[in-house]
């Protein structure tokens, strides 16, 4: 009964996989935005290396960089290469997504007891597929943005520092992909700071030398990088970068969620099961020698630092809240989550003397198991036009292209698209006036002096009132297309 329900498993696994390859792949080659950041982040990879990146955001065109460069850069020389940019930041997120599943399944394969024989290898492919089963990661997965990447390296980071927290060139190693990370998204530092939460508590000097040499390692290249823009890479990292918070938009959120609950359980009874098998050795007689046993353990270690990143994943989704929250917040999660259930599924499967689980346990978690995946979505449709509208969306390109002034849009891509460059992100020019770091008065000056030829304006919710109020007197002509408001002057 449980090896059919495993090869059902798999069976709807495989199948969840292959939807979301053909998703993702259609995607990377869709002309048109996706998500409204891609225009941005577009904007800013041609703009990095170079004089402007991290730059005075008072002087035209008005721009905020949210992120370090690594991503940016990669993006920056495949284009350079010929490779359009669109599809190059989009391939590289879909290929990041799936070097980020091979490394999940990679640590619960290298996690695995090395008792558990095959279902080692079992529990590792499931990891690897169930990461694609959710919907916020197969959505972001094939997106213009850095989230993809930094997870790649994040949890490539992990797998090297799991082989062997005994072992310093791992850690190095690992290190050295944690950085990696944090010059892709600066907030990706939950995994390493669970490993190194561990590492000093087995061997605080080790922690020291492994703190040390990122330190360097990162130290260096961003010291260059704040030499390089005049502190700017700082302020746009740090005090540009922001959002208020509203405790609504995490309820959401999380309710939009409500159908990862199953996963979610079983991922936090894994981790208490796994504790359970660990302590049921003899030498582990209470906490008063729980240092000892945990340096002489390795599993114990891997286990606590798989337990911190959880805790503190699961935390980290408070910042759901923030108004630049997104689906992109959940996949660091998920990648936890993937992880811990392709260990539950191992040691399911795992029939040696002294496993917790009865034959009926075994069944009711591979039928909840098999319950969830089938209620994940089948298909997806984030983000799409229908033929009519791209054909639209096409005619406003060259409407853009043709225009003798710039053109103010908050469809990013369609600018970049057309070459004319971005003017300004709406959104955090709004986040930045509400905070009182920017006056708006020069871009009210130009919407008043019709500096554009017109405005793009799918709704108001972007601009401030002031700035919307600018746009309806100087442009008061309205047409609608493709979900786009087209503001023309009288």
């Amino acid at each position: 009964m449980v090896a059919i329900l495993f090869a059902l498993m798999l069976l709807v696994l495989a199948i969840h996989f292959a939807v979301y390859l053909r998703y993702a792949f259609s995607e990377v080659f869709y002309p048109f935005e996706i998500f409204d950041a891609e225009g941005i982040i577009w904007q800013q990879a041609m703009l990095i290396p170079g004089p402007r990146m991290y730059g005075d955001i008072d002087r035209y065109p008005f721009l905020v960089f949210h992120y370090p460069p690594l991503y940016h850069s990669i993006v920056r020389g495949l284009a350079a290469l010929g490779v359009d940019p669109l599809i190059a930041g989009r391939g590289l997120s879909v290929c990041a997504s799936l070097a980020a599943g091979v490394a999940i399944g990679a640590i619960v394969f290298r996690f695995g007891w090395d008792t558990m024989g095959r279902p080692r290898i079992y529990g590792a492919l499931t990891a690897g597929l169930v990461f694609f089963c959710f919907y916020p990661v197969a959505a972001v997965s094939p997106l213009m943005r850095v989230d993809m990447l930094a997870l790649a390296l994040s949890v490539i980071g992990m797998r090297c520092a799991l082989e062997s927290t005994d072992a310093e060139r791992s850690l190095r190693v690992a290190m050295i992909f944690f950085v990696l990370a944090a010059f892709t998204k600066q907030t990706s530092i939950l995994a390493p700071l669970s490993v190194m939460i561990v590492v000093a508590s087995v061997d605080p000097r080790r922690a020291l030398r492994l703190l040390g040499f990122g330190l360097v390692l990162g130290g260096v290249p961003l010291a260059c990088l704040v030499w390089a823009t005049g502190g700017g890479v700082l302020r746009h990292l740090v005090l540009y970068n922001l959002n208020r918070f509203e405790f609504r938009l995490m309820v959401g959120a999380l309710r939009e969620q409500a159908v990862q609950a199953v996963f979610v359980f079983l991922a936090f009874a894994a981790v208490f099961v796994l504790w359970r098998r660990v302590c049921a050795a003899p030498e582990w007689t209470g906490p008063a020698a729980w240092r000892d046993r945990l340096r002489a353990n390795r599993t114990a270690q891997s286990l606590s630092i798989l337990t911190i990143w959880l805790v503190l994943t699961t935390g980290s989704l408070l910042s759901l809240g923030k108004s630049g929250g997104g689906l992109n917040y959940f996949v660091e999660w998920m990648a936890v989550l993937s992880v811990t259930i392709g260990l539950l599924v191992a040691a399911i499967l795992d029939r040696l003397t002294g496993d917790p689980f009865s034959n009926v346990s075994r069944v009711a978690i591979l039928v909840s198991l098999c319950s969830q995946i089938m209620l994940m979505p089948a298909s997806f449709d984030y983000g799409r036009a229908n033929a009519e509208d791209a054909r639209t969306l096409n005619s406003l390109v060259d409407l853009i292209r043709d225009a003798p002034k710039p053109v103010l849009s908050d469809d990013m891509v369609l600018s970049m698209k057309a070459g004319k460059g971005v003017p300004m992100e709406p959104a955090i020019f709004l986040e930045l006036t509400i905070a009182g770091l920017w006056d708006e008065h020069r871009i009210l000056a130009m919407i008043e002096n019709r500096d554009f030829s017109f405005v793009i304006a799918r709704s108001y919710r972007l601009f401030t009132p002031s700035v919307a109020q600018a746009i309806e007197a100087a442009y008061p002509r309205t047409e609608r297309r493709a979900g786009h408001i087209l503001h023309f002057p009288p």
